[in-house]
């Protein structure tokens, strides 16, 4: 053990060593200045630099993310950031800011009040119409809402829309690194996971939106959560609740409102604070902002996803779903 005096010396010479450390890494930490690891990061004056972010020479360049906020439940970085957020132009809007109580409340995409509207809860993946989405995170299949429909009536959100695809699938991770988070895509046209919609006429389009209930398991809303009532329509739908899903699993096609095909994406996340909006449910979740929150990379058998980073929900970065599956009438 050190004497007082000894504690005193190896206290002030750590302290030096770590001040040269930091001055030595300012020094050398610049853009186009050589890095020893491709996906290294390092902050140097609020910056972040990322080593060999593009291919040729390991050399340092300019992170496109700003330091991550306090307010975030992401505290740093991903280690490696190679493929991380590199297909933002897949979304657009977010949820109302007024809605989020953990981490960034604004997305990364929303400027001004048309990106959003009153207890929106989703963030818009805009993909292509009829196109398969892809689980982010690995999970359970924990309940669906077919409001699929052949129009929707003019009213606040909008004017008439026809056709009006709204159905939801919702899942709860299953993942050590998400205990409890939950997430659902909505604005589906279809799912691999629904073996009687649009088979059974129970579960077909509706001619209004959103028509008679034709739901089970978990229903998860702005401010509120139930469980569907069980009903013939609902059975008739063949859902597979319960059935485990794997990242980078087909969970359904994207629908479309109108003319703006899409596949919304909302969020909830676990955490000890209590989330004071909530009405009835876990008042422990929490919407996120899902860009703002999370870290992205396009799916990869072989990828590595660090605890903060999910899988874009769509083909990406060379990855093609299997033939069978590409079609919409696929079903497990």
């Amino acid at each position: 053990m050190f004497p007082r005096k000894g504690l005193v010396i190896f206290a002030a010479a750590t302290l030096i060593a770590a001040l040269l450390a930091a001055q030595a890494t300012a020094a050398v930490t610049k853009v186009g200045a050589s890095c020893s690891k491709r996906g290294l990061i390092a902050q140097v004056s609020n910056k972040w630099y990322i080593c060999g972010l593009n291919s040729g020479p390991l050399v340092w360049s300019l992170g496109t993310l700003a330091a991550p906020t306090p307010a975030s439940a992401i505290t740093h970085p991903p280690l490696s950031m190679v493929g991380i957020n590199t297909d933002p132009n897949w979304v657009d809007g977010g949820l109302d800011p007024a809605i989020v109580t953990l981490g960034p409340t604004k997305s990364t995409y929303q400027t001004t009040k048309i990106d959003w509207y009153t207890d929106k809860i989703g963030m818009n993946f805009i993909i292509g119409y009829g196109k398969p989405v892809l689980a982010p995170i690995d999970g359970k299949f924990v309940g669906f809402n077919n409001r699929n429909a052949n129009y929707r009536a003019a009213d606040d959100l909008g004017p008439f829309r026809q056709p009006f695809d709204d159905l939801e699938v919702c899942f709860e991770s299953t993942s050590a690194d998400w205990p409890k988070l939950v997430y659902c895509f909505y604005h589906l046209q279809n799912s691999p996971l629904l073996r009687g919609i649009d088979v059974n006429p129970l579960c077909g389009r509706s001619d209004s939106w959103p028509g008679p209930m034709r739901a089970e398991g978990r229903q998860i809303f702005a401010t509120n959560e139930g469980i569907a009532p069980t009903n013939a329509a609902g059975i008739a739908c063949g859902g597979l609740i319960g059935k485990s899903i794997k990242r980078g699993s087909v969970v359904g096609y994207a629908g479309t409102v109108a003319d703006h095909s899409q596949a919304p994406m909302k969020v909830k996340v676990w955490n000890s604070k209590k989330n004071t909006l909530e009405k009835n449910g876990d008042l422990n979740l929490h919407w996120v902002q899902p860009d703002a929150f999370f870290f992205w990379k396009c799916y990869s058998p072989s990828a590595n996803y660090e605890a903060g980073v999910l899988a874009y929900p769509f083909e990406c970065g060379g990855f093609k779903v299997p033939t069978e599956q590409q079609v919409t009438t696929f079903k497990y």
